[in-house]
C-alpha cells in the first residue's frame, strides 16, 4: 500500500473509532433515560461493535501489505460514502416534511399512537396531543381520531390514554373518536379510515421524525387531501428516533406501504 493509501487507512480508522465511541456514549444516555430495553436502541451497540471490528480488520489489512489492499480500501470507502449519502437523503425527507404546516379546515385529524406509561401518555405522545389540541381549538369543526391499541407494559390502549388527555385539556369529548385496534402506522391509517364519514381533507398528527412516513402511508390509502402536523419530540432520544425512522421508511417502502 502506498503512502496515499496508508493515509486513507488511518483516516478511515479514526472515523470508525470516533463513531464507535459516540455510539456507545449515546446508548449509555438512552439506558440512563429508559433503562435497558430489547428494542431498536440496541442498534447503537451493534453499530459500535461493527465500527471497532472493521477498524481492527483495516488495521490488519494495513499490516499485511498485500497488492490488492488499496483496491479493497477504496471499495470500502465507496460503500461507506454511498450508505452515508443514502441515509442523509432519507433524513432530509424526514426533516423537510416534519416542519410543514397544514392548512386550516380539516374534516378529520388522525393522531398516531405512541408509548403509554401505565395509563399516562409519554412525553413524545403528549407533544403530539398538544399539537392536536392547538389545531382543534382553531378549527372547531375538525373531528379527532386517536389511533393505537394496547402495547407492551401499557395498562390501557393508547387510544383511551389519548382521549383522556384531550378531554382533560379542554377538547370536547364528542369530537374525539377512538380507534383502538392498530399496532403500527399502516394499521393506524387503515383502521382510522373506516371510522371517517365522507370528507375532503385529513391532517395526520405525529412527531416530526415520524411525519414523512405517516403522511405518505396515509396518501397511499386515503383519497382525501392529506397534510401533516408535526410535533416536537421533547427528549434527548430524538436522535434514536430519527435514525430508527430511516430504517422504518426503507422497510415500509419495500413493503409497498409508501
Amino acid at each position: 500500500m502506498d503512502k496515499r493509501g496508508e493515509k486513507k487507512l488511518i483516516i478511515m480508522q479514526v472515523i470508525l473509532v470516533v463513531l464507535g465511541i459516540a455510539a456507545v456514549v449515546y446508548y449509555s444516555i438512552i439506558v440512563s433515560i429508559l433503562g435497558f430495553r430489547r428494542d431498536f436502541s440496541l442498534v447503537w451497540i451493534v453499530g459500535a461493535l461493527g465500527c471497532f471490528v472493521l477498524c481492527f480488520l483495516l488495521n490488519q489489512m494495513g499490516k499485511l501489505q498485500y497488492a490488492g489492499a488499496s483496491k479493497v480500501l477504496n471499495m470500502l470507502i465507496a460503500v461507506f460514502v454511498i450508505l452515508i449519502v443514502f441515509f442523509a437523503f432519507i433524513e432530509s425527507l424526514i426533516l423537510r416534511t416534519g416542519f410543514a404546516k397544514p392548512d386550516a379546515g380539516a374534516d378529520y385529524m388522525i393522531v398516531l399512537g405512541a408509548q403509554v406509561n401505565g395509563t399516562k401518555v409519554s412525553k413524545a405522545l403528549r407533544c403530539r396531543l398538544d399539537a392536536a389540541i392547538s389545531y382543534a381549538m382553531d378549527n372547531k369543526e375538525t373531528k379527532v381520531i386517536v389511533s393505537g391499541a394496547q402495547g407492551y407494559k401499557e395498562d390501557i390502549t393508547e387510544a383511551k390514554a389519548m382521549r383522556d388527555y384531550l378531554v382533560e385539556n379542554g377538547l370536547e369529548e364528542e369530537r374525539v373518536i377512538m380507534e383502538d385496534k392498530s399496532t403500527n402506522t399502516n394499521e393506524n391509517i387503515m383502521y382510522s379510515k373506516k371510522l371517517m364519514e365522507q370528507s375532503d381533507y385529513v391532517v395526520i398528527v405525529t412527531n416530526r421524525f415520524h411525519l414523512y412516513r405517516g403522511v405518505h402511508i396515509a396518501k397511499k390509502q386515503l383519497t382525501q387531501k392529506v397534510e401533516g402536523l408535526g410535533a416536537d419530540t421533547g427528549t434527548l432520544l430524538f436522535l434514536n428516533y430519527y435514525v430508527r425512522e430511516a430504517f422504518a421508511i426503507v422497510k415500509d417502502g419495500l413493503m409497498g406501504h409508501i
